[in-house]
């Protein structure tokens, strides 16, 4: 591959040659890749990962622009996928789910892809993001005190790493126009909870709250009135959080079998009322 591209470059031989060279340079690799891949897949054993991985790379570096090229880059993203999924260094499997996630990337931006290939790959990207940040939501549950006086709340810089996940979650919910598509609720909460997580309240309340006021019975609902309270309290925004309190108290489906959110709530509820009465004595 490498000779065919510096005879090509220089042209050394005939332009007729040159490009049968340059194509039989191209099916070579490639050919080898799929068959090695469907081996792999046999045996997943690491090393015959790591071949095909290379041999993908190869022809992906060398022939971007050839028809087969969106093809071969969804199996590219895929192989991977797999190489990270079967790594068991903790180091090196963060480094391939990342190279996953912009291998997939890829993909979505060369637009060559058909629909379901493009959602497929939207979703897988936003998984290798996951994985590659040892993302856990439900690791997050704050300790809402609406009792305790907050400073003003600093806007912290979000990480390059995040910020693409980010531009994962935005990508996904680009292709995913159906609203009652599961994976699209746990993306925006993702989304949110990142915003959360860097005290950037203006972008993250009003997902949070879509999430409560939409997908109620979601699995997500839970953590984003947790996240959403939290954001609240800390903005010392009691007559919001107090709304807040009373209509999520008033609704006997997203409270079922909730017993500690239950508890978490009422608590709450008394505390943003003297809070609010406090600031009526004040006036």
């Amino acid at each position: 591959v490498k000779l065919g591209k510096i005879v090509a470059d220089n042209q050394a031989i005939p332009a007729n040659t040159s490009e049968e060279c340059t194509e039989n340079g191209r099916q070579v690799p490639g050919e080898l890749a799929k068959l090695w891949h469907v081996e792999a897949m046999k045996t997943l054993n690491i090393d015959t990962l790591s071949y095909v991985h290379a041999l993908y790379k190869l022809y992906m570096d060398n022939f971007p622009t050839a028809d087969d090229a969106g093809e071969m880059q969804y199996y590219y993203a895929e192989m991977v996928w797999q190489r990270a999924d079967k790594e068991t260094n903790p180091s090196k499997a963060s480094l391939l789910w990342e190279q996953a996630a912009n291998e997939y990337g890829r993909i979505l931006a060369s637009g060559k892809a058909k629909k379901d290939v493009l959602k497929e790959a939207a979703y897988a990207q936003v998984l290798a993001w996951k994985n590659a940040l040892n993302v856990d939501p439900t690791s997050d549950r704050a300790d809402v005190d609406a009792a305790k006086a907050y400073g003003k709340i600093q806007v912290k810089e979000i990480p390059d790493k995040e910020r693409k996940m980010i531009a994962a979650f935005d990508r996904y919910i680009q292709y995913i126009k159906d609203p009652k598509d599961k994976e699209l609720v746990d993306m925006k909460f993702f989304r949110a909870r990142i915003y959360w997580k860097y005290n950037d309240y203006d972008k993250a309340v009003p997902q949070f709250e879509e999430i409560i006021k939409n997908h109620a019975e979601h699995g997500t609902a839970e953590f984003a009135a947790n996240l959403l309270l939290d954001c609240l309290a800390r903005s010392n925004d009691h007559e919001r959080l107090g709304e807040w309190v009373d209509r999520l108290l008033a609704n006997p489906k997203f409270l079922a079998d909730k017993d500690e959110t239950t508890a978490q709530l009422k608590l709450l509820k008394g505390q943003t009322m003297r809070k609010l009465a406090e600031a009526l004595e004040k006036d």
